[in-house]
Order: C-alpha cells, then sequence, then structure tokens
C-alpha cells in the first residue's frame, strides 16, 4: 500500500495517493503500524500538517502506552518540520517527566535544544547527552 501511494505521489495523482492510505487508516486490524507509517509518509513528503494530524489522531485513538508514545514522538517530529521548535520542547518536556527513564526520549529533547541555538538549552543538552553517555556508556548513540 505504501509503495503504491508513493506511486501516486510521485505521478503527481494526490487523490488517489490519499485513497490508498485512508485504506492504512480504516483498516487496523490488517495494518495495525498503518496508521504510524502514514504519517511518518506525510512528514516524507514533507506534508508536516497532515503528518501532525495524523499523528495526534493516533495518539489521541491509542490506549496502549508504547504505541502512544510512537505516536507522540510523531508529534514531536511534525511540530520540528513545520517550525514550531517551541510546542515540540514542550511536549517534550512533559515526556521526559512522564517517561523518565526512556534515555531516547531525553536525546530527542536534547536535540531539540541544539536547534534553538540558546546558550543556556545548548548547555543543558550537552550536559543531558554527557549523562546519557554515562549512564549508557555502549550506547554509541548519546555520544556528544
Amino acid at each position: 500500500m505504501l509503495q503504491l501511494a508513493r506511486h501516486y505521489a510521485r505521478a503527481n495523482k494526490p487523490d488517489q495517493m490519499k485513497t490508498t492510505l485512508q485504506h492504512l487508516l480504516d483498516d487496523p486490524k490488517t495494518f495495525p503500524i498503518g496508521r504510524l507509517q502514514v504519517g511518518d509518509f506525510y512528514g516524507k513528503l514533507g506534508d508536516w500538517q497532515r503528518s501532525l494530524e495524523v499523528f495526534e489522531e493516533g495518539a489521541r485513538l491509542n490506549s496502549n502506552a508504547a504505541e502512544k508514545l510512537s505516536f507522540r514522538k510523531g508529534v514531536v517530529n511534525a511540530l520540528i518540520g513545520l517550525g514550531k521548535r517551541e510546542d515540540a520542547s514542550k511536549l517534550l518536556d512533559s515526556l521526559v517527566k512522564e517517561y523518565l527513564k526512556n534515555p531516547e526520549i531525553k536525546t530527542i529533547q536534547s536535540s531539540v535544544w541544539l536547534l534553538s541555538r540558546q546558550p543556556a538549552k545548548i548547555n543543558a543538552a550537552i550536559l543531558q547527552l554527557e549523562d546519557l553517555t554515562k549512564q549508557n556508556p555502549d550506547d554509541v548513540s548519546f555520544a556528544v
């Protein structure tokens, strides 16, 4: 389905693309990660507003904590894509409080702080990444 939607996107057939993607959204039993894939799809197209809408809806509809977190991370990415870094930062602050033990959320938060170009936030990002590196010395994704 995603390949077909990509084909329609490249062929400049947005109506067929949307119809194809809608099948993924309408049938979660057949496509359990369809909503995440559609949100990512729109993000890759640069349609951050539609990506945001899909991820926000997924977060609202989902009661599974791990899946809800995936949607909320998608919301963060879409907000950054829309240039709404402050909104992304606020959401990340709440996610860090909610998921204290999740190093990935803290890494994303640090990345957003680095994008802010504000010296205080950049310093906080460096400290947080250094702390994550100490906690997880074998994980190269935290390397400063």
